[in-house]
């Protein structure tokens, strides 16, 4: 007899949750080809580690070990707060090419898994 747990049949990548690894990753790769970011580049993610965006708030799941990281550093420490910060950086001022980038990256398609 095979048990299923009851967060076996949960689809996490269908819920409302901050970017997972993988947006952080386009997030990086989109704002270094746009150009206006570059490897080095600092950002705040604070002693918090929150973020307000609109009506919502970002968070990193663990404590960043200083308050300024590099680019580099955001990815290192998966930090959500400091891709997020990246990210408004980059498309802040124009989020349509944000989407741009995941069509260009076949994001915005759906793919069978076979």
């Amino acid at each position: 007899m095979v048990m299923i747990l009851p967060w076996e049949n949960d689809n996490y990548a269908l819920r409302v949750t901050e970017p997972g690894s993988t947006i952080k990753i386009v997030s990086f790769l989109a704002s270094l080809d746009k150009g206006n970011v570059k490897p080095g580049d600092l950002f705040e993610v604070g002693s918090t580690g929150r973020m307000q965006v609109g009506p919502r708030t970002i968070t990193d799941a663990h404590r960043m070990p200083k308050p300024v990281l590099s680019i580099e550093e955001c990815i290192a420490h998966s930090s959500n707060v400091g891709m997020g910060r990246v990210a408004l950086k980059a498309f802040g001022k124009e989020p349509t090419e944000f989407k741009e980038y995941l069509d260009k990256y076949h994001l915005t398609k759906n793919h069978l898994l076979i």
